[in-house]
């Protein structure tokens, strides 16, 4: 039986860190620690290999008996949100196919997998995956945000027009929300704003 996530301590497996750090899953599979340790305690050691995409590590992470897949940090992140906001595409892959991961997760903010992603066109791969399998593209975030939203709002054109593509409305604001994502990337390229 493994003791206490909550008694382990960052020192205590520093040479388990090491390997993530390093994406030696077969030093990890060496080390002598508990695989639901935390560190700092709060992050698992699957939230360290996600953040970092140490994808080998974490591949082995998920076999492990007793690894709680959907674990959630301090913000509410689980392993597989971690990966998408720090863009971890090999992690994310393989987690998209490790069962028992929810891939609707929400962070604190209320962002999905897509808010963290549409940001960026270096992303489109792994949108079209993600929405290939089923996530909601018009997901509304605490502050109002949608994907789409956040794809305008960053100048992320291929994110936008993708999520179009697949049906996704311009016109769909969050609660409180009267700007639709077409007025924030109007405003970034000089528009102005009706009084």
């Amino acid at each position: 039986m493994f003791p206490s996530t909550r008694q382990s301590s960052f020192n205590a497996s520093a040479s388990a860190w090491d390997a993530i750090h390093r994406d030696d899953a077969p030093a990890l599979a060496l080390a002598d620690f508990d695989p639901r340790a935390t560190r700092g305690g709060e992050q698992t050691a699957l939230h360290y290999a996600c953040e970092h995409d140490a994808h080998r590590c974490a591949a082995w992470l998920v076999k492990q008996q007793g690894v709680d897949v959907d674990v959630q940090d301090a913000q509410l992140r689980t392993p597989f949100l971690l990966a998408c906001e720090n863009r971890a595409y090999k992690t994310i892959a393989i987690l998209a196919r490790t069962d028992g991961v929810d891939l609707r997760a929400a962070s604190k903010q209320e962002r999905t997998a897509l808010h963290m992603l549409a940001s960026s066109d270096e992303a489109l791969p792994t949108i079209g995956m993600l929405l290939d399998l089923g996530l909601d593209g018009g997901a509304v975030s605490s502050d109002g945000l949608t994907p789409l939203h956040v794809a305008v709002g960053h100048d992320a054109i291929g994110a936008a027009t993708l999520l179009l593509d697949r049906g996704f409305s311009v016109w769909k604001t969050g609660a409180g929300r009267r700007a639709t994502p077409l007025v924030p990337f109007a405003l970034s390229k000089g528009a102005h704003a009706c009084a």
